[in-house]
């Protein structure tokens, strides 16, 4: 067959050409992540609650074999971007939240 039937009203995602998608798998790609952590103290007796600050930086490397090394550097780099912050977006706030329940129940160990 050609695949798993879509629910009525979904679209299948969009084929690559066969080179692309060789192209995407054979890219070679590094990551590196850099994190800091900031607590502030809360005062009980003041009803103030401490503050957990985190700033994550992240750098990415990618080295893509033609055809998709013949793109334009700035497309390649927008489309890298926005794919990056749609993944920071879902994914930092729900790091920051495992690291609170952590340090919440480290701090009543």
């Amino acid at each position: 067959g050609e695949g798993p039937e879509m629910p009525p009203g979904q679209k299948a995602p969009p084929k690559f050409p066969e080179n692309v998608s060789q192209s995407i798998e054979a890219a070679d790609m590094q990551v590196g992540f850099n994190t800091r952590v900031k607590w502030e103290e809360g005062n009980l007796a003041k009803a103030v609650n401490g503050t957990l600050n985190l700033q994550t930086e992240v750098k990415v490397e990618i080295t893509l074999p033609p055809p998709l090394s013949f793109l334009p550097g700035f497309l390649l780099r927008q489309a890298g971007g926005l794919v990056l912050r749609a993944a920071s977006a879902s994914l930092l706030p729900r790091f920051g939240e495992l690291v609170a329940e952590d340090y919440r129940r480290w701090s009543r160990n």
